[in-house]
């Protein structure tokens, strides 16, 4: 009987890292919670060859396909998909990507249960991907997010790659294998997590905001919460850090697929302050001088998740908008960029700087289990 529709409890995802040339066969598979949305878009792409004396095509070459794999999860004190996706015991860009890949699986379930557990109806498997965005969210209005994309070659639907002939994929797994789902309905994000994270699960008192934003240097001196409250002046609605790795197709002749997906360094890491202005902007532009100094930029949620932007962050733009006849709010926006710096890692308490496996442990229901 054929399926009427696949909606949220009955699809999953599964995710194993390895190192590039490896396998994720033998690796522990993690099945991320907090999960909002999964796409997967395939692209064919066609170039065509026409010839001197007719009109009709020469041959249309099939080149390529390319995968990509958009996710977004909910922060929430589990694990977060980018330390699921990458390998390597520095927190960098490059140290944490330049030589890792991933499998990504999407399972779906029969339309009838109520969460995605046992064997599945379909999986399929996106194999040997790189990531290649990055964004995290901080909303006054919702919930905070990771939004993540990958890029690679291969997609395979249940067994498809072996009934191609193709016993070779990126990861050598070649979708054989099928993760066997775990959701039981029991997830609940403040037992298993620390709880969705939201506007009052930023730790403005151990933040380092920049200081050419009125009212940040009070705010990056306050010890307490409340202090820090207390000294916004420009009243933040929302924090966006974003970086693209520009993974870049490197091939060798005598073979189709490319070699390495290498990051296009420099890389711009970009970090957004969007403020319901109290007193204008204040960031004056003048022609004679230089306007500008490096930010230190540090973003902590309650979780534990650090945001480290370094100490080289410039403005790049600033904008005064609003406050029309309508009654709206005057907003601004002040948008700071780096180049090469954005390091992901937890935290205790205290901010400081702890290990994953202390912060994230195992628990049973946490989706992780060797292949």
């Amino acid at each position: 009987m054929s399926q009427d529709r696949i909606f949220f409890p009955v699809h999953s995802i599964y995710v194993s890292n390895y190192t590039k040339g490896g396998s994720s066969i033998g690796q522990p598979i993690s099945a991320p919670r907090g999960v909002q949305s999964c796409a997967i878009e395939t692209s064919f792409n066609l170039e065509q060859v026409f010839e001197l004396g007719q009109l009709d095509i020469y041959e249309n070459i099939e080149a390529l396909p390319s995968v990509t794999v958009s996710t977004t999860k909910v922060l929430d004190g589990t694990k977060p998909i980018y330390f699921m996706a990458t390998k390597g015991s520095v927190d960098d860009l490059n140290g944490k990507n330049a030589l890792t890949q991933c499998d990504i699986w999407l399972n779906i379930y029969a339309q009838d249960q109520t969460a995605s557990s046992g064997t599945p109806l379909q999986t399929v498997m996106c194999s040997g991907m790189y990531l290649n965005d990055i964004t995290y969210n901080f909303p006054v209005d919702g919930n905070f997010t990771e939004e993540l994309s990958f890029t690679g070659n291969d997609k395979f639907w249940n067994a498809k790659a072996v009934a191609n002939g193709n016993t070779s994929a990126p990861s050598g797994n070649y979708s054989l294998y099928q993760p066997t789902g775990d959701f039981d309905n029991t997830d609940q994000a403040d037992v298993i997590g620390a709880g969705v994270q939201r506007r009052e699960d930023l730790r403005t008192e151990q933040c380092t905001f920049p200081t050419i934003i009125p009212g940040m240097a009070e705010v990056n001196a306050a010890t307490t919460r409340v202090a820090a409250q207390l000294a916004f002046q420009e009243h933040v609605q929302s924090i966006s850090v974003s970086t693209s790795l520009g993974r870049e197709d490197i091939y060798q002749l005598g073979a189709r697929s490319p070699y390495y997906k290498s990051i296009s360094f420099p890389l711009t890491v970009t970090c957004t302050f969007e403020c319901i202005s109290g007193e204008g902007d204040q960031v004056s532009a003048d022609s004679l001088y230089n306007n500008l100094t490096n930010e230190t930029i540090k973003l902590i949620v309650n979780e534990g998740l650090v945001l480290d932007l370094g100490d080289s962050n410039k403005l790049s733009r600033v904008s005064y908008n609003g406050g029309d006849a309508t009654g709206g709010n005057v907003t601004t926006s002040y948008e700071f960029n780096n180049f090469n710096f954005l390091s992901i890692y937890t935290c205790d308490a205290n901010g400081s700087k702890d290990t994953l496996a202390s912060h994230y442990p195992a628990i049973t229901d946490d989706g992780s289990r060797p292949a």
